[in-house]
């Protein structure tokens, strides 16, 4: 018996400084691309995300590399999600390079990503106002 859907459509996001790789999962479809790290790119990022209508959303931790991308996918009325990265790493299976925003979706889609604590938006903003 396999797991159980919990996400029909999801992305995983392979985040690194400078390029994200993103693994879009449909019922009976997926895509991949790359997207850059400024602004407009993740803008365009949860635009795509929005044209095949997926609203889930799932990501490693990456120290600050994730923050920018979780506030613009909030932003856009989307439902990011920021694993644990050492859990994530201790389930069977995973792939390396390529494959990592694929193995990131498919953990995602089947609910097996623990999030890391992300505050409030409004206690995120009173955080930096207060730095």
């Amino acid at each position: 018996m396999g797991l159980s859907v919990v996400h029909e459509r999801c992305a995983g996001i392979d985040v690194h400084q400078a390029m994200l790789t993103v693994y879009v999962q449909l019922p009976r479809d997926h895509h991949q691309r790359l997207f850059r790290t400024d602004t407009a790119s993740l803008l365009a990022l949860a635009d795509w995300f929005q044209e095949w209508r997926v609203d889930d959303v799932a990501m490693e931790s990456t120290a600050s590399y994730g923050k920018p991308i979780d506030n613009v996918l909030e932003g856009a009325g989307l439902r990011p999600v920021i694993g644990n990265a050492t859990p994530m790493r201790g389930i069977p299976g995973r792939k390396t390079d390529g494959g990592d925003a694929e193995w990131i979706c498919g953990l995602h889609r089947h609910g097996r990503i623990r999030p890391s604590y992300i505050p409030p938006r409004a206690q995120r903003e009173m955080r930096e106002a207060v730095r």
